[in-house]
């Protein structure tokens, strides 16, 4: 009875794991392109990432449009973009501090209308 009940713990292990949003690591960029959506938002489509960060610690944002679409990144720990880059600011990088540490959930989004929509993003702190 117990190697079933393992069995199935390993099951329910793995796929919990393979639904995790990707983790991006401090210091190295990624290049992405946002073509569908992780939320249920008609009119915003999104890409979700997970990031590991200390609360009270200072880190920059850089995020880049490639094709020059609105991109933002949104925080549930605020409820707002911490950044935002359109076609008149192709690039902007900017300073953050998170009040929670740990594994944060980040979304990087555009307008539905403009999608498919290619960025650059980078977290790092000093």
């Amino acid at each position: 009875m117990k190697l079933p009940l393992l069995f199935l713990a390993g099951l329910v292990a793995m796929t919990l794991i393979g639904c995790r949003p990707p983790v991006i690591e401090l210091g190295q960029p990624i290049t992405d392109t946002i073509t569908a959506s992780d939320a249920d938002d008609e009119d915003w489509k999104s890409k979700t990432y997970v990031i590991d960060v200390r609360n009270g610690v200072q880190y920059f944002l850089d995020l880049t449009t490639k094709d020059g679409n609105v991109v933002g990144v949104w925080s549930g720990d605020i409820g707002d973009y911490i950044i935002e880059v359109s076609p008149t600011t192709t690039t902007r990088s900017v300073p953050y501090i998170f009040t929670k540490g740990g594994s944060q959930e980040i979304f990087i989004q555009s307008p539905a209308s403009q999608v498919p929509s290619t960025f650059t993003f980078k977290i790092w702190s000093p």
